[in-house]
């Protein structure tokens, strides 16, 4: 069974779609600009190139991959490292079942059964090796680990400055709310783009929240 990265495709595709889908790329790819950009990066360099390889190294890493931050020795100069990996993790949940589940509008019962499985999701599972094997590296490297503290700081100061203080709470910024992953009208957005929604009004270009 095929798996997009939002639910399950359990329907085999027939010949017809797949040469009307190929033609409808064909055209757009003519057409646009960003439906060019967006095919060659995501369908042919993504999936192509970089699924496949990030697997072979996570294989070719063996017992030296990190396989989660409780493999992150507990001292205090790994604090920061730990707090990437987890806040990397949990934004990718967050993400994840804030789309397809509220988006959804699932039940309870729905929900819980996501969260128990969203570990077996593809667009899960590809994300935490691309994570797993970057810190690996970090955790081995001198300049990568001190690089990683300054990111960290400024990171935080960077957003606290944006928002004036009042950063937005996790899932309030504006995001996607179209249920197709495939939908490249996502790379044409604007401000006021219809598919944007979030709970405050939000300045994206100012950084700005007003309730």
């Amino acid at each position: 069974m095929r798996t997009s990265i939002f639910r399950p495709i359990t329907k085999k595709e027939s010949k017809i779609n797949k040469w009307i889908k190929k033609k409808m790329i064909e055209h757009l790819q003519k057409s646009s600009p960003e439906a060019k950009r967006w095919h060659w990066i995501h369908r042919i360099v993504k999936f192509r190139f970089m699924h496949p390889f990030l697997k072979f190294l996570g294989k070719f890493m063996g017992k030296y991959l990190i396989k989660g931050s409780q493999d992150i020795p507990a001292e205090k100069y790994n604090n920061h490292i730990r707090i990437f990996f987890d806040s990397w993790e949990k934004a990718l949940k967050d993400m994840l079942i804030g789309i397809d589940c509220t988006l959804r509008h699932k039940s309870g019962p729905e929900i819980e059964k996501y969260k128990k499985t969203i570990h077996t999701n593809p667009a899960y599972t590809a994300r935490m090796l691309l994570l797993r094997l970057w810190l690996t590296e970090i955790l081995e490297d001198t300049a990568d680990r001190e690089w990683l503290n300054f990111f960290m700081l400024r990171m935080y100061h960077e957003m606290h400055e944006l928002y004036g203080g009042n950063v937005p709470d996790i899932g309030e910024f504006p995001h996607y709310l179209s249920l197709r992953d495939g939908d490249i009208s996502y790379f044409m957005k604007h401000d006021r783009y219809p598919l944007w929604e979030s709970k405050y009004e939000v300045d994206l270009e100012n950084g700005k929240r007003n309730k």
